[in-house]
């Protein structure tokens, strides 16, 4: 009888290191991962916190816009009854239209820019 049993043994010089490098490799790379997850998360809540901050300051002016155009409102029917009682010029009376006209558009502005930023907002919190 006749056996011939062997066994064969790879082994590269070059290679004994690959696997441990690899796992070096891959725990950096889980780190920078890790940190620009981070960084996405602190970009996200900085621009909710400003987006927030900006609706608040829109909502403050459209407040006080309001009351500005009720008060131009006021001014302009003062301004029609004396150009109806001949005390004031039809340009005076122009002037204080124009005005109140200028009032409401930025009042319509402001109303603008808050529902640009409620929809921004909700965009940014992936509503």
């Amino acid at each position: 009888p006749f056996f011939i049993i062997g066994a064969r043994l790879n082994w590269t010089p070059w290679d004994w290191q690959k696997s441990k490098n690899d796992r070096v490799a891959l725990s950096h790379q889980q780190t920078v991962l890790t940190q620009r997850q981070q960084t996405v998360m602190t970009q996200i809540k900085v621009q909710q916190i400003d987006y927030a901050s900006r609706i608040t300051n829109l909502e403050q002016a459209l407040v006080i816009d309001e009351k500005m155009v009720a008060l131009r409102q006021s001014i302009t029917q003062t301004a029609l009854s004396q150009l109806n009682a001949g005390t004031i010029t039809s340009a005076d009376y122009i002037s204080r239209l124009q005005e109140e006209t200028f009032a409401k558009l930025g009042l319509d502005l402001h109303k603008v820019e808050l529902a640009k930023a409620k929809a921004e907002l909700r965009f940014v919190m992936g509503r």
